[in-house]
């Protein structure tokens, strides 16, 4: 997933506010802070997209969620003002697997608009170099026994008498089998 980010500045200075990038569901450890300053730009200026970050997830996750916080009183305190969440679903979802949204920051000081948008590939099955089938049984000469003698025997293991697996490349093509 990709996370991008712009914003002006509408009137006056933001300075107290930052915004913190989480996870839904798992990795509840993961925070990933930014000013909202830092990504701002006046209105006369032309505003530009700006990567924040890209990011591996796994599905688990659900999505994730852009906080817009305050500083508050302390050190590491901070208060939560806004919260937004994209998550994973709704992002496969949209025509274009993009999905964006506006958070409007209010201080004192200033005012601004900042918009995120969250990108992402859908997770796809990777190919694969060998596959493994399952196939008839075999006897010691490697001949296929029939199901009728199989149903017989009530699919017992008996000597002479192997599960066979037949493995097989990319393309589908038997690459050799395997007797057990």
């Amino acid at each position: 997933a990709c996370i991008f980010m712009k914003g002006n500045v509408e009137e006056g200075c933001v300075k107290k506010t930052f915004l913190r990038l989480k996870t839904i569901r798992r990795h509840k450890e993961f925070r990933m802070d930014r000013h909202v300053s830092s990504i701002l730009r006046c209105s006369s200026e032309m505003a530009f997209w700006q990567k924040e970050c890209q990011l591996w997830c796994e599905l688990g996750t659900r999505g994730i969620a852009v906080e817009l916080r305050r500083k508050g009183r302390g050190f590491f305190r901070s208060e939560l003002v806004e919260d937004i969440v994209f998550s994973w679903k709704e992002v496969m979802r949209a025509p274009s697997l993009t999905v964006g949204r506006v958070i409007t920051v209010v201080e004192k000081e200033g005012k601004a608009k900042l918009r995120v948008v969250v990108s992402m590939t859908p997770p796809v099955q990777a190919p694969y170099l060998l596959k493994c089938v399952p196939d008839r049984v075999t006897d010691d000469a490697g001949a296929m026994i029939s199901d009728v003698i199989l149903r017989m025997n009530k699919y017992r293991p008996q000597e002479g008498r192997w599960l066979s697996r037949t493995v097989l490349d990319h393309s589908g093509k038997e690459c050799f089998v395997i007797r057990i």
